[in-house]
């Protein structure tokens, strides 16, 4: 759902750059450049200048997206011996993102990158997701790194300032959760 909306919002900027001939970073979209953001923010790219790092960070992007989104959204949902099962596979998935994070402020160094961002996502869901899922993955005894880091990039500015509320974020996880068990329930 909140995919659907933000793709609406940059087809209506796609439309608005159009008319007005503007280049943007939707332009980054609609070309399909590889580094566009870079282009457009040279005094602060979100993709490493080295090829070797831009090529770690969309790895590490993937990995977050494909083994921690869906590794964690598969605990939540399971229930019984599959949930524990579930539950281990997005522990040793967060404990290679830990890894990589440690020893730095953000996963792009001092400064809030391209990999900081796809990640982002753990900082205010993973906390919604566990309590939903009745489990705890991230805490600061397990995952040090990991859990500063999340309050570290929760904290800036840019950030803080788009966090929906909390409530709104369980609500919609909520209505997903029920759902999907619904499903499951009626496969059995």
């Amino acid at each position: 759902m909140m995919r659907h909306i933000n793709q609406i919002q940059l087809n209506s900027r796609v439309l608005e750059i159009q008319q007005n001939h503007e280049r943007s970073e939707a332009d980054c979209y609609t070309s399909k450049l590889p580094l566009c953001q870079n282009e457009i923010w040279k005094e602060n790219p979100l993709l490493p200048l080295d090829p070797y790092e831009r090529a770690q960070a969309r790895f590490w992007a993937k990995f977050i997206d494909e083994k921690c989104v869906l590794g964690v959204w598969g605990a939540t949902v399971a229930q019984g011996e599959e949930k524990d099962k579930a539950i281990d596979a997005a522990l040793e998935s967060l404990a290679f993102v830990e890894k990589e994070i440690q020893g730095k402020k953000y996963f792009g160094g001092e400064k809030i990158g391209y990999l900081d961002i796809a990640a982002g996502w753990m900082c205010h869901w993973l906390s919604v997701l566990e309590e939903l899922g009745e489990m705890e993955l991230l805490n600061a005894e397990r995952f040090p790194s990991l859990h500063e880091w999340s309050h570290n990039f929760i904290q800036t500015a840019p950030v803080k300032d788009c966090i929906p509320p909390r409530e709104s974020v369980i609500e919609y996880f909520r209505f997903g959760i029920n759902y999907v068990r619904s499903l499951a329930s009626n496969k059995s």
